[in-house]
This record gives C-alpha cells, structure tokens and sequence, in this order.
C-alpha cells in the first residue's frame, strides 16, 4: 500500500510518523537501558562508549535514507519534534518518581 494512500486514512491532526518515530525512541530507549546497566556493571567506559556512538550512527543513518526515501518527510524535524517529546516525557515521570519517593519518607 501507497503511504500516502493510508495516511489519508488517518484523520488530519494525527499525524502517524510522529507516533512512529516515537514509539521507536521509545523501544531504543528501553534497549539502550538494558545495554548500559550491563556495560556499567562490567565498569567498562570504553566499551559504552563504542557500543552508544555505533548505535547513534547506525540509527540515524539508516532511519534517515528509509525515511526520507521511502516515505518522503521531513526527518530531522519530526525526528527532533519527537526526542524533545521524550525526554519531556522522561523528565516528568523522573520529577513524578523523586517526589512521591519525598512524600513517602
């Protein structure tokens, strides 16, 4: 199916590429964390430090060529749209989290 066919399917403030590219943040997020709490229990920076900098790239380059090729849209833009979104996300529930562990004691 065409994309431009099934976006028209979608009504006109939702836009699907946002929620797609958010969702996929979301995903890499909960893998890099799982990595990370890994590598810094081995206590080894080096390697983090490989392991982050290949994921960015290999992310970026291949999200970018898919996304701009294929689907024709503005993937920077949305891209920085939808990380400003989760780190507010993130942002919150952190707040959220610190003070209901200050109410608690």
């Amino acid at each position: 199916m065409d994309w431009s066919v099934w976006q028209e399917m979608v009504p006109g403030w939702f836009d699907v590429v946002y929620v797609i590219i958010f969702a996929a943040v979301f995903i890499c997020y909960l893998f890099v964390k799982v990595i990370v709490k890994w590598v810094i229990s081995r206590q080894s920076i080096k390697l983090l430090s490989f392991l982050i900098s290949s994921l960015v790239f290999l992310v970026l380059l291949l999200t970018g060529v898919i996304m701009t090729v294929t689907l024709d849209v503005d993937l920077l833009q949305i891209t920085l749209r939808c990380l400003a979104a989760f780190g507010c996300c993130l942002l919150v529930l952190h707040v959220l989290q610190y003070f209901f562990l200050k109410l608690r004691s």
